[in-house]
């Protein structure tokens, strides 16, 4: 048990950490918005509605479970 603790407290600043720089990465610069365009286009093609914010979002998704349910939350007000 004491192993297992020593794993999580060692993962989870790590995790915060990668997370926190995602999202200030995805929001206040246009870098997943240029990488994930080639997916836009591809979900543009298949009809999705609203493409690109929905690439990016999935993109940005790689990088945090929790940031494109932050990043779509704007749109879907």
């Amino acid at each position: 048990m004491e192993v297992v603790m020593g794993m999580v407290f060692d993962l989870i600043p790590i995790v915060i950490a990668w997370g926190t720089i995602a999202l200030v990465i995805a929001t206040y610069t246009p870098v997943f918005n240029w990488i994930s365009y080639p997916m836009g286009l591809y979900m543009k093609l298949f009809g999705v509605k609203e493409a690109f914010a929905a690439a990016t979002a999935t993109l940005v998704g790689f990088t945090d479970m929790f940031i494109p349910a932050l990043l779509l939350g704007a749109s879907v007000r």
